[in-house]
């Protein structure tokens, strides 16, 4: 009897104990004058579909384009992360196509808005397209 108490004991403080998890948002601002096409594909997400995506974000609006569930902070999620993990972004505006490698984790801005929600943002530029 002792033993199932304990052991009931210790089921019950790990599910009280246990990590959330965060969420973390991957949001694109349009900072430009003309409404681009974002196609993108990203390893996972809280819908469970990694399938090619496509949107349009109009000028100086926000898009949020995934989601994503981790367990831990949201601060040491983006820590231990040395890229964004997705497989492929392109942003199109008008005939003009971005060359930018959106894997790279230095184009992202990280803000920590909660200790389990963090936001990926991305400001698109006019600058960013070929001309």
């Amino acid at each position: 009897m002792r033993i199932i108490i304990s052991f009931a004991l210790i089921v019950i403080f790990a599910i009280i104990s246990c990590d959330p998890g965060s969420t973390i948002k991957y949001e694109i601002y349009n900072n430009t004058n003309r409404p681009i096409r974002i196609n993108y594909q990203f390893v996972s997400g809280i819908s469970s579909d990694t399938s090619i995506q496509s949107t349009i974000i109009e000028p100086y609006k926000n898009k949020t384009i995934n989601e994503e569930m981790h367990l831990g902070s949201a601060d040491y999620i983006d820590k231990s992360r040395d890229s964004i993990l997705m497989y492929l972004m392109s942003i199109k505006q008008d005939s003009s196509l971005t060359t930018i490698n959106f894997k790279d984790k230095n184009l992202w801005k990280y803000n920590v808005k909660e200790k389990y929600l963090g936001i990926y943002q991305l400001k698109v530029e006019q600058d960013f397209f070929i001309k």
